[in-house]
């Protein structure tokens, strides 16, 4: 199969996906905000696995990092066959292979009976709800902070990911992008960025976050969940 290029949708001019799953960066002039001029050179980039096995790539533009996995904007450059809600599928069953005939859209349940099928799903290995969860029970923060309330006062008073109570999350947009984020905040400075809402209280929008992962419910067709 001859590896073929496509652009980036969103990232046109600044990023090429291949139908092997490789990304590259292409050649650009960068303006910077001092003046100076610099001429960036097209090469392949890193990507590193998240915490599913899966290979991702970050990519920038505007000042702006995100990290996408790369199964994604391959079946989303290359990949026939979408429909509403479709989910990618690795057909070998290995998920680092993000060759475009190794993809397929399939529905939630399908993938899921299909990660089972492949030994890849969590439920073939153990249950972990309950008192199962190793960390059922477990109250040594809890004991900490009562020991020693000088450590609860600064540590609880810190903002973000700072304060020991943040909720690592990742978002879910409708075209399927995953963006993860260290805290809940974290997500709502970024939704106001780039103008997903309307509402540019970052509390209101906390709330909002926080009842859409109690619920399962989406805001403005973007679903999140917990890391």
């Amino acid at each position: 199969m001859e590896e073929k290029w496509k652009d980036i949708e969103g990232y046109e001019g600044y990023y090429q996906i291949s139908n092997y799953g490789n990304v590259k960066s292409l050649d650009r002039i960068i303006h910077r905000a001092d003046g100076k001029v610099s001429h960036l050179k097209s090469k392949i980039k890193k990507q590193t696995y998240n915490s599913d096995g899966y290979l991702t790539v970050k990519l920038s533009k505007n000042g702006i990092d995100v990290r996408i996995a790369t199964h994604i904007l391959v079946a989303k450059a290359f990949v026939q066959g979408y429909f509403d809600k479709a989910e990618i599928n690795h057909i070998d069953c290995n998920r680092t292979n993000n060759c475009a005939d190794n993809l397929e859209w399939v529905t939630h349940y399908d993938n899921i009976a299909y990660s089972i099928k492949c030994g890849n799903h969590i439920s073939v290995y153990a249950d972990y709800s309950g008192s199962n969860n190793p960390n059922y029970g477990n109250h040594k923060l809890k004991e900490l902070y009562a020991n020693n309330k000088d450590l609860a006062k600064v540590k609880q008073g810190r903002v973000g990911q700072q304060n020991g109570r943040a909720i690592p999350i990742k978002m879910i947009l409708k075209n399927g992008e995953e963006i993860k984020f260290s805290y809940i905040g974290e997500c709502s400075k970024y939704i106001i960025k780039n103008s997903l809402t309307d509402n540019k209280n970052i509390k209101t929008l906390n709330d909002v976050i926080g009842k859409c992962l109690k619920n399962n419910t989406t805001y403005k067709n973007i679903s999140f969940s917990r890391l």
